[in-house]
């Protein structure tokens, strides 16, 4: 017989898209996103201590909208976040990006995607808006890569 092995832990993500409509071209468009995320979830148990600053970790891009600036002292309010936030601190990732556009935040939120390599993407009506939005959103902007948003690798 062989030994009981455990099931492998999960790396859980949930993604929040915050999504504004471009009235010319009547699509949607995205403005900001956030993830939060949790390592080491098991499957077959409850996650002792998963609400903490030790489990649960997060980042969120935004971006300029078009023809509206970021108020003034932006720029110097994100470095301080990157720079005094507990997390990044510990961890010195970034926890709160600002792009100038849709396209460079895309492109953030999938490299950022791929290198959290979750297991499973969670989110409220994900499967009814977030990533339709979101596949659409990369097709039109042509970011290169967008099957980082899962595990296969497409080109087309």
């Amino acid at each position: 017989s062989l030994p009981h092995r455990d099931p492998p832990t999960l790396t859980v993500a949930a993604l929040n898209l915050k999504t504004v409509v471009n009235h010319r071209a009547n699509v949607n468009e995205i403005a900001s996103a956030s993830v939060v995320y949790a390592k080491n979830v098991k499957c077959d148990q409850p996650t002792p201590n998963w609400n903490s600053l030790d489990h649960l970790r997060h980042f969120s891009v935004v971006r300029r909208l078009d023809g509206v600036s970021f108020p003034p002292g932006w720029d110097a309010a994100v470095a301080k976040e990157n720079a005094t936030h507990p997390v990044a601190k510990r961890t010195g990732s970034v926890v709160l990006s600002s792009q100038s556009s849709e396209r460079g935040l895309l492109s953030f939120l999938l490299a950022k995607l791929q290198q959290l390599d979750a297991d499973v993407l969670v989110g409220h009506n994900i499967a009814g808006f977030d990533l339709d939005v979101l596949l659409h959103r990369l097709q039109a902007n042509k970011v290169p890569h967008w099957s980082r948003v899962g595990r296969l690798k497409r080109t087309r």
